[in-house]
């Protein structure tokens, strides 16, 4: 188990046990805090010797926080903020660690976080909010991992450690129901099939509510859940240092989208010609509607009055084999696997009846890798090393067909002169100018190649320095083409682009063991993520591609263990030189009055910040956590496309608030002979954050804290227990997400997070 008590005891000064023994009243006896393991730099070691960032929540803390989806866990790291999509629905999510991130969901766009499931790397934000079905810890690593991982993390790295099949039956069987007629369950059995040889474990989960948000004019719900997943692992371990782990997961999520409002309704040109020339020729519609603006506002941020598309279906599966042996001095470890996403989106975010814009989004992605790893120690276990060969190719498929200001074509039809104006052209011409209804089919495979080696000297009992390298090489083939809906001129015809991208990264750090509980470390690192093609482009002049962005990281941190390991405090502070930003824009084309989607790479930033965090256990019966982050991050050159588009210095970095908080209180009451009561409340706040690129203040979230409240009865004998609180207690009213397009298409939208919900929860374990 990863969480446990270590035996070996250090001493400690007369003064910290004086100070223990006031804050414990005297005489309570005291608790020492749990040793965390992880696995950040590829072997099992314990958080407190390992010299980088990172934060780990286990299993059962993250039961205890009510963690149901992967980006919850951004209310307790520093730094981290994981966010929804909330135009692809609550299944996928943007992350950024210390400013370094993607926002865009398309497969063109590679995430700059890397999510790791059971050391398989996800290539695609989509569907990467997964369910907290039967999680071992999650750790979140911050700062570029490439030496030790074998895709690109140029900004962190969040590892999903599941489970694993155990030599005795055992399990549990959890259901939760709460608000909006939640329905939770989820269960886990380990059944050793030959003891100390093979053993087997299924476990399954499924995660339904209806919506919090309500869509008037067609009566339904926005913000429901349906998501039901089931994982299978087959753990063999036959003797002579081999084990063989075979792992299947499948993910089906079936719901309605995130709950969206217009913040602001604007007026672009598309919008007059909108309301000018279609608008007076609608009798045949069965809604009495009027000019796309702001008599479609609603008051109520969960209510929309849209009445298009609110639909999504994601079917992800995969299957992995992971072997594990020793060869003499060397230990290996072989991770083959096969991932597929299928996703299918239907999407009205114009916040009205009006068929002003409506979109399907079908997405398919197919991904196979490889990696060996290989690690030992040498010269008397004072060199410990790493190496490793990664290989992914990865397919993906995207039809995306959008309908905007669809009766505007039959209306200029209806025209008895030709329109001479800002959008050009006349007759013919015209209606294909008019002709906005668009059809894109994009295809990009992806051939990734890496090998990396990392290896720590440790010059005497005190000093160790570490050394890292790592050569990465990206190959990518591009097809797109975008058709016009009624009209026989394509917008872009059938166009093929290829290239590569490669380069070598390196780390170096110094350690330094200042006594037996503390760790103080410095690094430096480089980070890389490769190049790209605009998957939206729409004309041959969008369709240049963007190059790689870089990163040059410097760290100082230290970890440490005070008052007998009843106090544990780490710390880091960072500088980084974040250069060639891949950034996603979108403006208006004065030519045709619709939306142009460009990624450029837009320029240099400067990040810099620190992260504290601390456990404490002051008695027995309370726990107490905290964490601060503070991240100052600014451009220092915006290249001369971006200025074009409006873009300054002045401007923020998307999903990077100043501040980032959190913190935890557990207290244990024993009634008697049959258990014991436990109550915790956990408190997170983040400061303003931009959701788009231009910082457009209309979906900016201003700073809000949430709190979770929870009380459990445990059992004497661990068998059972039952929970009951509330998520969002103070009905905190927030943006999870945000989207603008005013300038191009008359609106911003914001995607709002879950209000307060109670829930009762029973937990079984056999």
């Amino acid at each position: 188990m990863p969480y446990h008590f270590r035996n070996n005891r250090r001493g400690s000064v007369t003064v910290a046990a004086a100070t223990l023994a006031v804050l414990s009243g005297g005489g309570a006896t005291a608790a020492e805090l749990d040793e965390v393991l992880v696995t950040a730099r590829k072997v099992a070691e314990s958080m407190q010797e390992a010299p980088v960032a990172v934060s780990v929540l286990s299993g059962d803390e993250l039961a205890a926080r009510s963690v149901s989806q992967l980006n919850d866990v951004q209310r307790y790291a520093p730094n981290l903020t994981f966010f929804p999509s909330g135009i692809m629905g609550e299944s996928s999510g943007q992350v950024y660690i210390r400013g370094v991130g993607q926002f865009d969901y398309f497969v063109t766009a590679d995430p700059g976080v890397g999510i790791y499931v059971d050391g398989v790397y996800l290539g695609r934000s989509l569907g990467n909010l997964l369910d907290i079905v039967d999680v071992e810890r999650i750790e979140v690593l911050r700062g570029p991992q490439g030496t030790l991982y074998g895709k690109n993390t140029i900004g962190g790295a969040i590892n999903v450690i599941s489970s694993r099949p155990t030599d005795d039956f055992a399990g549990f069987f959890d259901i939760k129901t709460g608000s909006y007629g939640r329905l939770n369950a989820r269960a886990n059995l380990s059944l050793p099939i030959q003891p100390g040889v093979l053993a087997a474990k299924l476990a399954a989960g499924t995660r339904n509510a209806s919506g919090f948000g309500d869509r008037p004019l067609v009566g339904d719900r926005m913000g429901g859940e349906g998501t039901d997943a089931l994982q299978a692992q087959l753990r063999w371990t036959p003797g002579g240092d081999f084990e063989a782990l075979l792992s299947a997961d499948y993910t089906h999520v079936n719901s309605n989208l995130s709950v969206n409002h217009v913040e602001v309704f604007g007026s672009p040109p598309l919008v007059q010609l909108h309301n000018a020339l279609a608008v007076p020729l609608r009798p045949f519609h069965t809604v009495d509607m009027g000019p796309y603006g702001d008599q479609y506002f609603s008051t109520d941020p969960y209510d929309s009055n849209g009445t298009g598309s609110n639909a999504m279906d994601i079917e992800i599966w995969g299957v992995s084999l992971v072997l594990d042996w020793t060869i003499g001095p060397v230990a290996v470890k072989s991770i083959t696997a096969y991932r597929n996403l299928d996703q299918l989106i239907g999407i009205d975010p114009d916040g009205s009846p009006e068929p002003f814009i409506d979109e399907t989004d079908r997405i398919d992605q197919k991904q196979l890798s490889q990696e060996l790893q290989f690690s030992g120690q040498a010269i008397g276990e004072r060199l410990k090393w790493v190496a490793g060969l990664y290989y992914m190719q990865e397919e993906s498929v995207s039809d995306v067909t959008s309908f905007v200001a669809s009766d505007l074509f039959p209306a200029f039809e209806q025209l008895p002169m030709p329109m001479i104006g800002p959008f050009g052209g006349a007759g013919n011409l015209a209606n294909v100018t008019f002709d906005l209804d668009q059809f894109n089919y994009m295809t990009q495979d992806t051939d990734s190649y890496a090998a990396y080696a990392q290896s720590t000297f440790a010059f005497n009992d005190r000093w160790s320095g570490t050394l890292g390298m790592r050569y990465t090489r990206d190959e990518k083939d591009f097809f797109v083409q975008s058709l016009r809906m009624r009209t026989p001129v394509p917008l872009l015809p059938p166009s093929t682009q290829s290239d590569s991208w490669s380069d070598t990264s390196l780390r170096a750090g110094l350690d330094f063991q200042a006594t037996d509980d503390v760790l103080l470390y410095l690094s430096v690192a480089e980070g890389f993520k490769s190049g790209g093609f605009n998957g939206r482009a729409r004309n041959v002049g969008e369709l240049e591609g963007y190059d790689p962005e870089t990163i040059l990281a410097y760290e100082i941190g230290m970890k440490s263990e005070w008052l007998d390991r009843r106090l544990r405090l780490n710390a880091a502070a960072f500088f980084s030189d974040y250069q060639d930003v891949q950034l996603t824009e979108q403006h208006l084309d004065e030519t045709t009055g619709s939306q142009t989607i460009v990624t450029q790479n837009a320029g240099d930033a400067e990040i810099k910040g620190f992260e504290l965090e601390l456990d404490a256990r002051p008695v027995p019966q309370l726990r107490l956590n905290a964490a601060l982050g503070y991240v100052d991050a600014k451009y220092t050159r915006i290249s001369a496309a971006a200025a074009s588009t409006g873009l300054t210095l002045q401007h923020k970095l998307i999903g990077t608030p100043e501040w980032t908080a959190s913190a935890g209180a557990e207290y244990t009451i024993p009634a008697s002979e049959r258990g014991e009561v436990v109550l915790r409340a956990d408190y997170s706040y983040r400061a303003k954050t931009y959701f788009q690129l231009m910082n457009d203040e209309s979906i900016a979230q201003p700073g809000y804290g949430l709190l979770n409240l929870r009380a459990a009865f445990n059992s004497a004998d661990g068998a059972w227990t039952i929970a009951t609180g509330l998520t969002n207690a103070t009905d905190k009213v927030y943006r999870a997400s945000g989207v603008s397009v005013l300038d191009s298409l008359g609106f911003t939208v914001g995607y709002y997070g879950r209000p307060r919900e109670w829930f009762l929860q029973g937990t079984f374990r056999y």
